[in-house]
């Protein structure tokens, strides 16, 4: 695990990894090996585009995320495009958005967010990222918000 503080090269390949992904501006720093703030940051920022957990430290997910290929990001956004293809233009008046990734959940009702149920990351483990409850449940007891 990298978190600020750290040093070393691996450090400075997450800098560079950021830096070319658009996380983390080109600057200039005294040590690229450094893992400062700026570099917290711009973690930080990775991490929320990718719906993951914010917290400025390089775990098991993240480090995963972070070695994804751009092949496999192609491959994903192709066919989740797909996917959105076959959605219905139309969801009607009453409907609920599910982002599985960010463990959201939110209903619209005549054209109108009525329900911001928010996330259910609270029961996921912090440790592996895994859901502890099951998530049929879940998104029950998220649902229970709706009018």
């Amino acid at each position: 695990m990298l978190k600020r503080g750290d040093h070393g090269p691996s450090v400075a390949a997450l800098r560079e990894r950021l830096r070319l992904g658009g996380e983390l501006g080109v600057a200039m720093w005294r040590d690229a090996e450094l893992f400062d703030e700026a570099l917290e940051q711009a973690l930080k920022r990775f991490q929320q585009r990718h719906g993951l957990t914010a917290n400025g430290t390089v775990d098991t997910v993240t480090r995963t995320e972070l070695n994804m290929s751009a092949e496999s990001r192609v491959e994903q956004l192709e066919l989740n495009l797909e996917r959105w293809r076959w959605l219905p233009q139309d969801l009607g008046q009453r409907h609920i958005i599910v982002n599985i990734a960010a463990f959201e959940l939110e209903v619209e009702e005549e054209g109108k967010w009525c329900c911001p149920c928010g996330s259910w990351s609270d029961s996921l483990s912090p440790h592996t990222g895994v859901q502890r409850h099951d998530p049929v449940h879940r998104v029950k007891s998220l649902l229970e918000c709706a009018p």
